[in-house]
């Protein structure tokens, strides 16, 4: 009996890190397809990996001052074709899931028009929407220094 106990614990640990390396893959897919729809363009793509009622936060230095300012993921859907060339790319990814909720602090640098405009963490929040993970919020900062301090966390 203690044999099939201990057969049973190890098998269910091993499935419970695979479906978490399984999760950790798929935020780590949808975080890059939103990356993918802002350089594209794609506002289907951009409406497939988040929830459009989802807020979108910044904190930026301006005047001296850290400043923040809130939209909503509709609005960004609204506009994503007037934006310029963009590009994000994501530096490294630091995933935590429990059950169908997740946050991925993920530090990245941002290029306009093929140049560097600044760098910084996005903070993202996803759930498990409908067996799909779904962005439904977003906190970043904007950083025009120090970037390469962002490659230590």
């Amino acid at each position: 009996m203690k044999k099939i106990l201990l057969l049973i614990f190890i098998f269910t640990g091993i499935i419970g890190h695979a479906q978490n390396s399984t999760d950790e893959q798929s935020i780590k897919n949808v975080i890059l397809q939103f990356f993918q729809s802002l350089e594209q363009k794609d506002t289907n793509l951009l409406k497939s990996t988040l929830d459009l009622d989802g807020q979108i936060w910044s904190m930026r230095k301006q005047d001296g001052l850290q400043k923040a300012a809130m939209r909503f993921f509709y609005d960004d859907k609204n506009r994503l074709h007037s934006l310029p060339s963009v590009k994000e790319e994501a530096i490294s990814f630091d995933i935590k899931i429990h059950k169908n909720i997740a946050s991925a602090w993920v530090p990245y640098k941002f290029i306009i028009n093929g140049q560097f405009s600044h760098c910084g963490i996005d903070v993202f929040s996803l759930m498990k929407l409908d067996g799909s993970w779904k962005i439904v919020n977003l906190a970043y900062t904007v950083e025009t220094e120090d970037c390469e301090d962002l490659n230590k966390n």
